[in-house]
């Protein structure tokens, strides 16, 4: 017996190995691939990071108690629902968002300090402490991002301020309010609501009332001024660039230039100067 197994064992030693396996020539899938694990949510009672700028918004359709510990951290707030609301909830992506709650009751939680808050929210009948939610809160008031200041524009060379012209010396000589108004005789362009001034009534009542009687002229272009004092022949004489001309004194400064166009023009001019 002996004999035979050694025999056997010989020939199993000498024998060919068996070729390899060839590849199937056609191939098909077997199964759909393992899915990959999906991301671990975060268990209900890990601490959320509530910022001093986001939200903590409880939703529910029946009442509810919420306690804060430490209570100091946060403020809590409740709404009748349904309640819509702007702002960063610590649910959300970041931005500020609008949300409708429907839920009859709405409590809103938000930062008051920095620290760690447990919340206790009793559903309204709750009996049991297995009907008691919890939830940690990281709460920080003060580290709301900050938005990077804005750079300053280049504030450029510096420009020195244009001194201010002083004003214009008093075209008519002499203390107090002067008028000389000169006008172009038998002159049919000129707009009768110019003509008012010169020829009208309302104008020379104005003028006796706030100049005086003796303090204003009206002369047509051309006038024989010889007579006249001093003081009004030299305003007479000044250069005009316009056939109706108006100068206006009040011993300090002045104004001497083209007739307005209307009496009322003309009066408002004169107020300025009479101050």
């Amino acid at each position: 017996m002996r004999i035979r197994h050694v025999a056997l064992l010989a020939l199993v030693l000498v024998a060919p190995a068996a070729p390899a396996a060839e590849p199937a020539p056609v191939r098909v899938p077997v199964g759909p691939a393992a899915p990959l694990p999906a991301p671990v949510p975060p268990r209900p009672d890990a601490a959320l990071r509530l910022a001093g700028d986001q939200l903590y918004v409880i939703d529910s359709d029946v009442p509810v108690l919420v306690l804060a510990s430490p209570a100091a951290l946060v403020t809590v707030t409740e709404d009748t629902g349904p309640v819509k609301i702007r702002g960063r909830f610590v649910d959300g992506t970041g931005k500020p968002e609008s949300r409708t709650y429907a839920g009859k009751h709405v409590v809103t939680v938000e930062a008051a300090g920095t620290g760690r808050v447990e919340l206790l929210i009793v559903p309204g009948g709750a009996t049991r402490p297995g009907e008691v939610i919890r939830r940690l809160l990281d709460v920080d008031s003060g580290t709301a991002p900050i938005p990077p200041p804005k750079p300053q524009p280049d504030p450029g060379p510096k420009v020195e301020p244009k001194p201010v012209d002083p004003p214009a010396p008093a075209p008519i000589a002499g203390p107090g309010l002067k008028v000389l108004v000169v006008y172009r005789a038998n002159d049919n362009a000129t707009p009768e609501a110019q003509r008012s001034i010169v020829f009208g009534a309302k104008v020379r009542s104005f003028l006796t009332g706030t100049v005086g009687a003796g303090n204003f002229r009206i002369w047509a272009d051309g006038s024989d001024a010889s007579a006249a004092p001093q003081v009004w022949r030299d305003a007479y004489a000044r250069p005009r660039s316009s056939p109706n001309w108006v100068i206006v004194s009040n011993g300090t400064t002045g104004y001497e230039g083209p007739l307005p166009a209307t009496d009322d023009a003309f009066i408002d001019l004169v107020k300025q100067y009479a101050k």
